[in-house]
């Protein structure tokens, strides 16, 4: 995310509309490098389109999350499910197998069984090694906070009735957001250039889809 310069210092382009957070009842005090643009003054059109795009932004890194967090889990299922499965039916061999009949049976059943063990231990092994399992979550955690986030922004642009929109609260909402997106990188693990494209073009097709879906309500409300 790149800074902006201005009159106070060089400003990140959240900061650029304020630094309190949303849930605190006094302001915080300003920062150098903050620009306190009103708590009392109406928030203009341009304002609430740029509360808008960040809301898509953040939309669209939502779905790139939730795609990968698909991703993940797929992976993380294809190797737990069998190792369970594996599990069991170790379990029931060895209860079951007649090893007391000798020879070639009990030699047979213990390679067999030997065999098995081996096959689960490498698909539990690997599912831990490759974090398969800890990225889903992360992914998955991510995805649910960018959502709540894209929802607070696209209401507070969109759907207030009754009351105007106040700088004030814009400020306090995206710097707060801002904190958690920081917060939220030092926890999600980078995405790789191909899942980050394959992400993207789930959101594209979401967005043709969202387009269809659009003029078909209109048409009903008509």
């Amino acid at each position: 995310m790149s800074a902006v310069g201005g009159p106070f210092g060089t400003v990140s382009p959240l900061r650029a509309v304020g630094a309190a957070s949303p849930f605190s009842t006094s302001p915080r005090p300003m920062s150098a490098g903050v620009v306190d643009l009103g708590d009392d003054e109406t928030a203009t059109s341009e304002d609430l389109a740029k509360v808008d795009a960040l809301s898509r932004n953040l939309l669209q890194r939502q779905t790139v999350y939730s795609y990968c967090a698909g991703y993940y889990s797929r992976r993380y299922y294809i190797l737990t499910i069998p190792a369970i499965i594996l599990t069991i039916a170790i379990s029931v061999l060895v209860s079951l197998w007649p090893f007391a009949d000798g020879g070639d049976v009990e030699t047979g059943g213990r390679i067999f069984i030997a065999f098995l063990s081996a096959v689960c231990t490498v698909m539990i092994s690997s599912s831990a090694l490759l974090g398969f399992g800890t990225k889903m979550a992360a992914f998955e955690a991510a995805s649910k906070q960018l959502e709540s986030m894209s929802g607070r922004l696209l209401f507070l642009a969109k759907y207030r009735i009754g009351e105007p929109v106040v700088r004030g609260e814009v400020q306090r909402l995206i710097a707060s957001i801002e904190d958690r997106l920081s917060d939220m990188k030092a926890q999600v693990p980078a995405v790789s250039g191909d899942l980050w494209l394959a992400g993207c073009k789930a959101e594209d097709q979401l967005q043709e889809l969202r387009a269809k879906q659009t003029p078909a309500k209109h048409s009903k409300g008509a």
